[in-house]
């Protein structure tokens, strides 16, 4: 599949010392100040917009850069450190490329956002409060309530009584049954047969030409044909875009650029659809058949005459012959006249008989 580019938006990060959620690209904490550490974990902010001018350009350097001698963190085409003048050659790239999850573009809040310290009402999308500076956004590891702890009592009463011996009995039993049936389906008994009776049939097509329905894709319609018929249907799906063709993508999800930012991306296929045309064409198609029969071992090939616009199509022979066992009759089937020839009436054959009382094979 291709991946389609929707846009870029910024994430946030928490800070480990006061937990104060702050955007990707601001390097220290808003709250307390500390320095964004080299191993923190980039997150979806909840309400995101892709972004513009000079922050689109911003997320598209590259993975930001850590100082060697201080941790700093700093742009991707940095030379130098910004806190303190280091060298970036020997920094470490951030790690980027992984999937912060799925994207949902949300619209802004405009209601205030009240402080959860001190109450008071900050600006719609206040990172952190103007009074305290207690940081406003929830973790959204915070929001989810801790699972209640239950007594050794109450998990024995909900854990499964299932143990993996249990199903040896039903394994044993489907290996007994599987075998059994392979025994009875697939075995065969051995016995002697006479040649009773043979029957020899043999046909040949006649072919005219005539008018044929036939469908296929446009660019296959002989020039002659007539009465042609044609809808849109899918041709190919495939990744790469084709001028017309209808793009299907997925669900956007975010990918971490190791820069505070994300790309928005989706994957996408292309069906490209074409003419599927129904139309009537001369062609040949058989008109006769002509069929002899016998019961004896001096098959032969109907008499066939041809007008001006017919021809021979293909031609079919089958032989069966009725051998006489202490079972019963039973009939073989064949289409090789070698062997047919040989079923000479009164000699002696055996017989592999299967399950169904058919016969697989014969020998002399």
């Amino acid at each position: 599949m291709a991946k389609k580019t929707a846009g870029f938006v910024e994430l946030e990060w928490q800070c480990p010392n006061c937990g104060t959620a702050n955007p990707g690209s601001v390097k220290t904490c808003a709250n307390c100040g500390s320095p964004q550490p080299q191993n923190v974990h980039f997150r979806q902010k909840t309400q995101a917009a892709f972004l513009e001018g000079d922050a689109k350009q911003a997320a598209q350097k590259g993975a930001d850069t850590h100082c060697p001698y201080c941790d700093a963190r700093n742009p991707a085409d940095a030379q130098v450190c910004s806190q303190c003048g280091g060298d970036l050659r020997e920094g470490a790239r951030r790690a980027q490329g992984q999937v912060v999850g799925a994207f949902e573009k949300t619209q802004a809040n405009n209601r205030p956002v009240p402080c959860p310290n001190c109450n008071t009402q900050n600006p719609p999308g206040s990172q952190n409060c103007s009074a305290c500076g207690a940081s406003l956004v929830v973790s959204p590891d915070s929001q989810q309530p801790a699972a209640p702890r239950s007594s050794p009592e109450r998990v024995s009463q909900h854990e499964s009584s299932f143990r993996p011996w249990m199903a040896l009995p039903i394994l044993a039993f489907l290996c007994i049954l599987c075998s059994t049936l392979g025994y009875i389906f697939l075995r065969t008994d051995t016995t002697i047969g006479l040649v009773d009776t043979v029957e020899w049939k043999r046909t040949v097509e006649v072919l005219s030409l005539q008018d044929v329905q036939k469908a296929g894709w446009e660019d296959d319609v002989p020039a002659d044909a007539r009465n042609v018929s044609c809808t849109q249907r899918l041709y190919v799906t495939q990744s790469a875009p084709a001028p017309g063709a209808r793009e299907v993508c997925g669900t956007p999800y975010s990918v971490d650029l190791g820069n505070g930012y994300a790309e928005v991306v989706q994957d996408c296929s292309y069906e490209v659809y074409d003419n599927y045309c129904e139309y009537t064409v001369k062609d040949w198609a058989v008109s006769n058949q002509l069929s002899v029969t016998g019961s004896d071992l001096q098959p032969y090939w109907p008499d066939v005459s041809l007008g001006s616009n017919e021809r021979e199509g293909q031609r079919n022979a089958s032989y069966v012959v009725y051998f006489l066992t202490d079972g019963g009759m039973v009939a073989y089937e064949t289409n090789d006249e070698q062997l047919f020839l040989q079923f000479t009436p009164g000699s002696q054959w055996t017989l592999e008989i299967g399950a169904f009382g058919n016969v697989v094979s014969v020998q002399p």
